[in-house]
């Protein structure tokens, strides 16, 4: 029977839940997107952006998803057969490998363990043996193994070995949910998006380039017009997009990041972690086992590894038709044996308390068992 008195526990690794005071700021009057209102709005937003990034650099808002804004990175600092080179330690690596190949680019992918973090020293050894490469993309936060890279040790080795490719770090899953330097870490390229750690609804990607990549760009004839990032930029100097956004969302990432920098940046990646650490300490008496280990497990999203009698999807499934939980599918070659969920955004210890209470009822029944 249907009910409205349904509700669901949303734990999937993103969209994640919104603040009822995120929500209540989305139903604000609408504006234009070309008057002085919205260039005031976009303005506060990148000042909360660029203090979150540490960086001085100017903060892009392009109405895509955070794909969208990795392809048009590529494509806008980057010419067709350019050699870039791809460190794959997951699903969303191997995706930003995949986009890379399929706009021209020479594609050398140096594979990890999935499960593991990008090994500084590896990196660097292959960025070495390929001296011609013009960047090197990494994923800080893994959102399909649950695995965080140390960005800041990998672009240290990086640069005693290479001073000026282009690094592209994809922080999706990562941004305002763990700690991202860009000026002090020397990355060129971020991307990132709405509706992760930042805690507001899908829609909006969020970049900023160094001078060093606007330097790339300036070299690229982009055939693009809707990722064409130099146009995108000379809207963001008046602060506007260059398309018609969702200013729903705009309104919702202000309020979001007012809430952020309210409760203390240190104060709500200490949360992320604290969830971490009790969704380790309870999996322990569940069955499950987290697949990305400590200390390079993510703050934000967790794989579980489920018993191998049983069936992630059907788990999913059973959370969600007797318990309404949300949470994420496996992905890639650990999709037979893992499911996902986010500890991030408006979510907090009754939230993985009721989760793991209704995963350890579920994964005991018959019905989490893999047919046989």
């Amino acid at each position: 029977m249907k009910t409205f008195y349904r509700k669901e526990l949303l734990l999937a690794p993103g969209p994640t839940p919104l603040h009822p005071e995120v929500l209540k700021a989305m139903i604000s009057p609408m504006i234009s997107h070309r008057t002085q209102s919205f260039q005031d709005l976009y303005k506060e937003i990148e000042e909360y952006l660029k203090e979150l990034m540490h960086t001085k650099n100017q903060i892009l808002l392009i109405p895509s998803s955070g794909t969208g804004g990795l392809q048009a990175a590529v494509k806008g600092c980057l010419s067709m057969g350019e050699k870039i080179v791809v460190a794959s330690n997951g699903h969303f690596a191997d995706l930003f490998s995949r986009l890379a190949a399929s706009n021209g680019m020479n594609v050398v992918d140096v594979p990890f363990p999935w499960g593991q973090p990008v090994d500084p020293f590896v990196i660097a050894a292959s960025v070495k043996e390929h001296k011609d490469a013009k960047a090197l993309l990494l994923i800080q936060n893994e959102t399909s193994t649950g695995v965080l890279s140390d960005i800041k040790t990998i672009v240290t080795e990086i640069r005693k070995v290479n001073k000026e490719i282009l690094i592209f770090v994809d922080a999706v899953s990562s941004l305002g949910g763990t700690e991202f330097r860009l000026d002090e870490w020397g990355v060129d390229v971020v991307v990132s998006s709405s509706q992760k750690a930042l805690m507001a609804p899908p829609g909006l990607c969020i970049m900023s380039l160094s001078d060093r990549a606007w330097a790339a760009a300036e070299t690229v004839t982009c055939l693009d017009y809707y990722f064409d990032i130099k146009r995108i930029r000379k809207e963001a100097n008046r602060h506007m997009t260059l398309t018609t956004p969702a200013v729903s969302i705009f309104f919702a990432l202000r309020k979001s990041l007012e809430i952020i920098f309210n409760e203390g940046m240190k104060n709500c990646f200490g949360h992320n972690k604290a969830l971490q650490e009790m969704i380790f300490e309870l999996s322990q008496s569940t069955g499950v086992t987290p697949l990305g280990r400590l200390p390079y497990a993510s703050p934000t999203v967790t794989a579980l590894v489920v018993p191998e009698a049983c069936d992630p999807e059907m788990i999913r499934n059973e959370l969600y038709k007797k318990y309404s939980i949300v949470s994420g599918p496996g992905l890639g070659k650990i999709a037979s044996k893992t499911f996902r969920i986010g500890h991030m955004g408006y979510v907090d210890r009754n939230d993985i308390q009721m989760f793991f209470n209704s995963l350890t009822e579920i994964i005991s029944g018959p019905r989490a068992r893999r047919p046989k």
